[in-house]
């Protein structure tokens, strides 16, 4: 075999090394002669590939492309509810890869057109990404995977008739919009206790089951695009999946 001619001084780099020796060739003498580190190799494969963090910031492209995955599904939301836009919020927490333990972190928050009249805005709350607080109903989703975990406010909700989510942001949210019909359920992706995806609305839909349904099947089904999102996305580490 008869190698390219390098200028004076230069050695023959390992891409033209390889080049010249052909594909059949090239695979022998990287195992024989150990010219490309397997770790390498692994960490290109796995560039787009993500830690689940506390602290992420809204303009990740993890979190614009879970954003993406919930606005999509959103018209699904309401056709299963059988009455139209009257506010409704879909939004998704996260848990922290490698955490055996309920640890959230909020990656997603999006509203329906009627509920961004309200809300004046069609963003998250301001610091809402990437908070990691640990809430009641977390735990409940994260210790019952399967059940759909329901809340149902009063219309005058307010953080004192609640006392186990006093001093939560995210309900004090839920307050100042008015979404009293709550449902909550457990994300199974990667085979993992990987999140919670939750709705609410500003009055009960006409089919609350439907909605019910439609969450369950975003949230744990393999062909929901939001558990095929996660997968493809993030580095899913925890607790494996499993009803109780």
């Amino acid at each position: 075999m008869t190698m390219k001619k390098q200028g004076k001084g230069k050695g023959v780099s390992r891409r033209e090394f390889l080049k010249e020796l052909g594909a059949g060739a090239a695979a022998a003498a990287v195992i024989s002669e150990k010219l490309l580190d397997p770790y390498t190799v692994e960490a290109a494969t796995a560039k787009s590939i993500v830690a689940v963090r506390s602290k992420v910031s809204e303009s990740a492209p993890e979190v614009k492309g879970l954003q993406s995955v919930l606005q999509n599904f959103l018209p699904d939301i309401l056709k299963a509810s059988g009455g139209g836009d009257s506010g409704v919020l879909l939004n998704c927490r996260l848990n922290i890869t490698g955490e055996s333990t309920p640890k959230p972190v909020w990656y997603g928050w999006v509203e329906s057109k009627e509920l961004q009249k309200i809300s004046k805005c069609s963003s998250p709350p301001t610091n809402l990404i990437g908070g990691d607080r640990l809430s009641n109903i977390y735990k409940e989703c994260f210790d019952n995977p399967g059940e759909v975990r329901r809340r149902k406010y009063p219309d005058d909700a307010s953080k004192e008739k609640v006392p186990d989510q006093k001093g939560n942001p995210a309900f004090s949210i839920d307050a100042r919009y008015g979404l009293n019909w709550r449902r909550y359920i457990l994300i199974n992706a990667g085979g993992v206790k990987s999140g919670t995806t939750t709705i609410g609305f500003r009055s009960e839909p006409k089919n609350p089951a439907d909605v019910e349904a439609r969450l369950k099947y975003l949230a744990t089904d393999a062909n929901s695009d939001l558990v095929k999102y996660l997968e493809k996305t993030f580095t899913l580490k925890g607790t494996p999946y499993s009803k109780s």
